[in-house]
């Protein structure tokens, strides 16, 4: 390892594990000569939070660590008197200032075809014959060109034109599979261009609907197309787009609220379920307030209050984009680990 990394090769010193863990990995670095870098692995962070830490870790994941020194620890409780820690605690400072700066923020950019403005139009097009002319003939009125002309002027301008192509294409899948959604809802029901593109079944002209209450030069994110797939088949959807865009599903965080968090430390604590039962309800009533005078409940309940209590992933969000994810696995399943 120190011949494939050179000067950035460290032997890392953590004074957790007892006294014995810190002396032999000293030991190990001073014999092959391999300079040391000092860190501190924190859990919870002062060392009075220890117990109320233990007693939230063991109720979420069903097990506690032994050690109880995981906390952000102040030089003093080093043993500065080795001039290996000394060292050790300055490399922490030197490995920071050479990592380079990661910047996660990108600019939402869509996977499409180099002709995805042509293909679209095609469609577009295809919808004006198949939906408006059967209707009022040819040539297709007036009112219908202009509206398609400035939504499409809109659309391109803003740069959304993939995101109604990749839309259109999840709809395609879905008529293709027999996959039933509706006929569109929300404000997305006044763009006739998702009418022509058959994402929604209502014709915006034909009713009165406003387009820019959907989509505006102003708006500055992208546009929300309600789409509601049969539930019984959504996974089938979020197959196709994986396997088309690489789209993975979006992790969700269970945050403890007061009613989950009281249940999960009425467990822990054996409390009365006559008690518990009360006190879950209201955090006002007198039973919560008698469950706060108890040895180490009150603890416990301000540090797990909005905490996480588990992960999971959304039931049918997912993420579309060419950028590099950040995933993570939850059970079988990759995930992007952005919901909450």
């Amino acid at each position: 390892l120190k011949a494939a990394f050179g000067h950035d090769f460290f032997i890392e010193v953590m004074f957790t594990g007892g006294p014995d863990h810190a002396t032999n990995m000293l030991a190990f670095a001073k014999y092959t000569e391999t300079p040391v870098v000092v860190t501190n692995d924190i859990h919870y962070p002062c060392a009075e939070d220890k117990d109320a830490h233990m007693i939230v870790h063991r109720m979420r994941y069903g097990y506690g660590y032994d050690n109880s020194d995981l906390h952000n620890k102040p030089y003093s409780e080093f043993p500065l008197v080795n001039p290996m820690i000394l060292s050790g605690l300055t490399n922490t400072l030197l490995i920071a200032s050479e990592v380079d700066d990661i910047d996660l923020s990108f600019e939402p950019e869509l996977p499409a075809p180099t002709d995805v403005a042509a293909q679209l139009k095609d469609k577009i097009i295809q919808g004006l014959e198949e939906l408006i002319e059967p209707v009022y003939g040819s040539p297709i009125p007036k009112e219908y060109m202009d509206r398609v002309v400035h939504e499409y002027g809109t659309i391109k301008k803003l740069g959304y034109i993939p995101y109604f192509y990749i839309v259109r294409e999840l709809i395609q899948f879905a008529n293709d599979q027999g996959i039933k959604y509706g006929p569109g809802r929300g404000s997305g029901a006044g763009s006739l261009i998702l009418y022509l593109l058959r994402v929604t079944k209502v014709d915006p002209v034909k009713h009165g609907l406003i387009f820019e209450r959907f989509l505006n030069e102003s708006r500055q994110d992208y546009p929300d197309v309600d789409i509601d797939f049969d539930m019984s088949r959504r996974h089938e959807i979020i197959e196709y787009a994986n396997k088309r865009w690489g789209a993975y599903p979006v992790a969700t965080a269970v945050r403890y609220q007061h009613k989950s968090l009281v249940k999960d430390l009425g467990k822990w604590f054996k409390i009365d379920e006559t008690i518990l039962s009360k006190a879950k309800e209201d955090d006002q009533c007198l039973e919560f307030e008698e469950l706060m005078e108890k040895d180490k409940f009150r603890e416990a309940y301000e540090l797990g209050l909005n905490q996480i209590r588990h992960f999971g992933k959304h039931a049918s969000g997912f993420i579309i984009t060419k950028a590099l994810l950040p995933l993570e696995k939850k059970g079988n399943t990759l995930v992007v680990p952005w919901g909450t």
